[in-house]
């Protein structure tokens, strides 16, 4: 049991039940209540639903399975499902710049005004907060606004140990009276499943106590896994009847999700098998943001191109080079153990070929 307390939390929500009686949850049955509205729906197909007004809905999956851009397609489907909703989008984990590319997906799609702020989607960032912060943060945001989509992106940086039960509750507690005070909205939370639970399972778990507790709470749960370098798929587990078993999604030229019209009810469309250098190629990038695959793709090509060998081995070498030559700048916005690389212009690869052609034969 842990002795981690939030006590701008758990102190006001202990006053208020020492005052309260039983009776004070008696369920009026004589008070008409409707059916929860329908707030998201497979944009394949419209009767199959996905999330209800009042519910809480989960993407799960492993580290660069493409959960992001699960939750930027999840976005964007509601606000045009939904055209007077708005969304408030909470991370805890990624820099401004990664932040800002999420909001230039939607508003690609949505047909904003660009680089202009819009009313329908507010973007937050707790990055650096401590923990106990981002939770009271939170909390205290959740009783200011009334947005029709909550994301949280991720709820295990809301706690200090995942598998504690009593963080966990508080956690689930603080969901229910945000649910009970605003039963239009809707909570989309991000949490990882278990490292390597998808080789071993068509149905990753979500890490630690937290996870098991979001597993029976939520309505729907999207699991995502990759499939290869270019697509994911999505299982979804729902209580709704209704929900198709799953879809498959890959990423534009614009770095848009887009859901594959023909991948439905558990099929994969057949992808190429990849050649043994791809696959190394493959291996070699694996540990890279997302959104540097194609880009580290393509100046691994160019340094193929002049004699670079293509093994695993080399990859290092190929880091300290591409970054000599100021193709790569070390992103430190990425919390993870090792620093990870992205492309420092981030614009369209046959643009870099024209303008870096002359400079890329000189160091070979």
């Amino acid at each position: 049991m842990s002795d981690y307390i939030y006590p701008d939390i758990e102190t006001a929500e202990a006053e208020a039940k020492q005052e309260a009686s039983w009776k004070t949850y008696i369920v009026d049955l004589t008070k008409d209540v409707s059916k929860p509205t329908p707030i998201l729906r497979d944009p394949r197909d419209n009767s199959s639903l996905w999330a209800t007004e009042g519910n809480l809905i989960m993407v799960a999956g492993e580290a660069k399975a493409r959960k992001t851009f699960n939750v930027k397609m999840l976005v964007y489907i509601y606000l045009q499902q939904n055209p007077e909703g708005a969304c408030i989008w909470v991370d805890t984990e990624q820099s401004e710049y990664h932040i800002g590319l999420a909001f230039k997906a939607v508003q690609e799609v949505m047909g904003w005004e660009p680089k202009k702020p819009h009313e329908r989607l507010t973007m937050v960032s707790f990055l650096g907060l401590a923990k106990r912060e981002r939770l009271n943060m939170l909390s205290q945001m959740m009783s200011e606004v009334n947005p029709g989509l909550l994301v949280i992106d991720n709820i295990g940086h809301l706690v200090t140990n995942i598998n504690d039960p009593e963080q966990s509750d508080t956690l689930v507690t603080m969901f229910d009276k945000f649910k009970k005070e605003n039963p239009h909205s809707v909570i989309l939370g991000v949490l990882h499943t278990n490292e390597g639970s998808s080789k071993l399972s068509t149905d990753p778990k979500m890490r630690g106590h937290v996870g098991s507790d979001m597993e029976q709470y939520a309505e729907t749960i999207f699991k995502v896994t990759r499939v290869d370098s270019k697509i994911s798929k999505v299982m979804l587990k729902s209580r709704n009847a209704l929900a198709q078993e799953s879809y498959q999604f890959y990423v534009d030229d614009k770095w848009i999700p887009r859901i594959m019209e023909h991948a439905a009810d558990g099929d994969i469309e057949p992808q190429p098998k990849m050649s043994a250098i791809e696959q190394k190629q493959n291996d070699c990038f694996k540990h890279l943001p997302v959104e540097g695959h194609r880009r580290a793709f393509w100046w691994h090509g160019q340094l193929g191109a002049h004699g670079a060998p293509a093994t695993p081995q080399s990859r290092k070498a190929w880091f300290e080079k591409a970054l000599g030559l100021g193709w790569l700048v070390e992103d430190k916005g990425i919390t993870q153990s090792e620093p990870s690389y992205s492309h420092k212009d981030f614009v369209d690869p046959q643009r870099n070929i024209n303008e870096l052609g002359e400079d890329l034969s000189d160091p070979f």
